[in-house]
């Protein structure tokens, strides 16, 4: 029994997956150890720093919450706040349960492709398998360390989407499974790998919405691995015509209602008013071939904030549409070449919903690819092992894996060069003015950075560029206008502070800061009429309970208004910057 467990095809089977997978865990450490301490940015600012609720795991861990937050990623900010308990705003934490998740990725990636070898390949002999493990791997370090995963990985907030491919592959790795099990010829088993694959679906749904997409996976799958003189197939054949012209009939409809109706299937959506459905799925197909696919052939110039014009019927749109559907048609017609369909499928439909009829804000984002690109890598492994195993002579075979190998260095350096961008806000978004020059949220970000880091006037400078750009983002009003009211620049103050009231009238803060203005221009009736136009926006605004206490017990004379004032300022917040000045004052007029 021993010398069989010593030589035996299964152990030594297992010894090769166990390898593979420490191999891809450690280079995973490699690639992407050097972020580990890089500092919050963009959105994760928002969602980790700001975030109401994750400081308090009570607020957010709670059948309410997860019943009216859970279509909005309400499981991703259940796993941000347990990070937020767990490290505060320690990046290391964040990262660290990204760049995990994103490992145990890659190794469902790696198994996933040899189940899928093996179904297409439908073969057991032992160089096959070997074969098959080469394929693996190569699919697996591509999913790893391609540089379009980078965002994926590194930017906090995309762990939505890690979350939802994790779910995804644990899924569909079940269903290979099943398929290989001789019991799902059972009607009972179908029954209940059916409720499991919709299970995957409802969970993954709390994490990101292209999880819908599985099923469509699971069913592909199995189609394409179905024998020929299968009762299915002949069935599907029989019934071809019929099925077509129902599809045709539906899809027309859908597209009809879609088109017409902004707030279908997904609900309304400030990206739906302010874009429009037709414009961005118009905009898709050109996204899709001359972005995504050009960053997965040229991983070259990735950026946060691509410039990517509105779609338009024109001749790259076109272009880019028979690029999807010529070499789709080709290879499914080609029974012979039905796994390179599958691959290429799986691309298609995993980022569909964010490519077609889900309207956002971004034309296009690194992230969203980052489970649908597997189905590419899956093509590509396949026709790496055939450049390499075509040939019988061991030195051919040799020199074509060095060459996969150095393939493999070179994406891994420009990965490890891309993870360098992202080590603080500045780097990020100069990197992004860089290439996007005429984007306004690359000035915003870094007048942000500038401000931050202590450097108020390259902060004024970024500031005003992005205005000149696009004069109705109130964020950047609002911070230009408290950059000039420290530098003591109160007219200018005074005036961004106005625009950016007129932005978000229904916020109390722009309008407390025009009465700040102009008390610090001595106009002191005008900054009265506008400190309590606030304080009746927000009844609990301290910072401008104070101010009115300054402007009627200093100016205007009011001394009872003025302590009244102050006195509700002390109560609403009583940690608030100058409070203590506040207090001497209540005590010398013995109101305290």
């Amino acid at each position: 029994m021993n010398k069989i467990f010593q030589n035996g095809f299964l152990p030594l089977e297992i010894r090769s997956k166990t390898k593979i997978c420490c191999a891809l865990a450690l280079l995973a450490i490699i690639l992407f150890g050097n972020h580990l301490h890089n500092s919050l940015q963009f959105d994760s600012v928002l969602y980790v720093k700001n975030g109401v609720n994750t400081q308090n795991l009570e607020k957010i861990i709670n059948w309410e919450f997860i019943s009216k937050e859970y279509p909005s990623r309400g499981l991703t900010r259940i796993t941000i706040a347990i990070n937020a308990i767990l490290d505060n705003v320690n990046p290391f934490g964040y990262h660290l349960f990204n760049l995990t998740v994103h490992t145990l990725n890659t190794i469902l990636v790696f198994f996933i492709t040899l189940e899928a070898f093996r179904y297409f390949c439908s073969s057991n002999q032992k160089n096959e398998k070997s074969k098959a493990h080469f394929v693996g791997f190569l699919a697996s370090v591509g999913f790893l360390c391609h540089p379009i995963q980078t965002e994926s990985v590194v930017y906090i907030v995309s762990r939505s989407g890690l979350l939802a491919a994790t779910i995804y592959l644990t899924g569909f790795l079940f269903f290979q499974r099943f398929l290989n099990n001789q019991k799902h010829k059972k009607i009972l088993s179908w029954v209940g790998i059916t409720l499991l694959i919709a299970v995957f679906a409802i969970i993954g749904f709390g994490f990101k919405q292209s999880v819908i997409t599985l099923p469509a996976i699971a069913f592909l799958y199995w189609l394409f691995g179905l024998p020929s003189d299968s009762k299915s197939i002949q069935t599907l054949k029989k019934f071809q015509w019929p099925i077509c012209g129902f599809a045709i009939i539906f899809l027309s409809i859908l597209m009809w209602k879609l088109i017409t109706d902004e707030a279908f299937l997904i609900g309304p959506s400030t990206a739906g008013e302010d874009i429009g459905r037709l414009n961005y799925m118009l905009s898709q197909p050109i996204v899709v071939i001359f972005y995504y696919l050009k960053l997965f052939f040229f991983p070259f110039n990735l950026n946060i904030d691509p410039d990517i014009p509105f779609g338009t019927f024109s001749l790259k749109l076109l272009t880019a549409i028979a690029l999807i559907l010529v070499p789709l048609w080709t290879l499914f017609i080609n029974k012979s070449l039905r796994i390179y369909f599958f691959g290429l499928s799986w691309f298609y439909i995993v980022i569909s919903p964010s490519s077609s009829i889900i309207t956002l804000l971004d034309l296009a984002a690194e992230h969203r690819v980052y489970l649908g690109i597997f189905g590419l890598f899956f093509i590509t492994a396949i026709l790496g092992s055939q450049f390499v195993h075509k040939f019988t002579d061991p030195t051919v075979r040799f020199r074509r894996k060095l060459l996969l190998f150095f393939c493999i260095i070179f994406l891994c350096l420009t990965t490890i060069k891309r993870n360098s961008i992202w080590i603080t806000e500045e780097t990020l978004w100069m990197d992004t003015l860089k290439k996007s020059p005429n984007k306004t949220r690359a000035w915003i970000n870094l007048g942000r950075a500038k401000t931050i880091a202590g450097r108020p006037q390259k902060a004024i400078y970024y500031y005003e560029n992005a205005i000149k750009l696009d004069p109705n983002f109130f964020q950047t009003q609002f911070n230009l206008g408290s950059l000039y009211y420290q530098q003591r620049r109160f007219q200018e103050a005074l005036a961004s502070f106005i625009r950016a009231s007129i932005l978000a009238p229904e916020l109390p803060e722009p309008v407390g800061r025009i009465g700040e203005a102009y008390l610090a221009l001595k106009n002191y009736k005008m900054a009265n009429d506008f400190l309590k136009r606030a304080v009746e926006i927000d009844p609990n605004y301290a910072t401008a309970f104070r101010n009115l206490g300054v402007v009627n017990y200093y100016y205007l004379k009011n001394k009872r208004e003025g302590l009244i004032y102050f006195k509700r300022s002390l109560d609403l917040n009583p940690k608030q910057p100058g409070i203590d000045q506040v207090i001497m004052l209540l005590k010398l007029e013995k109101v305290l």
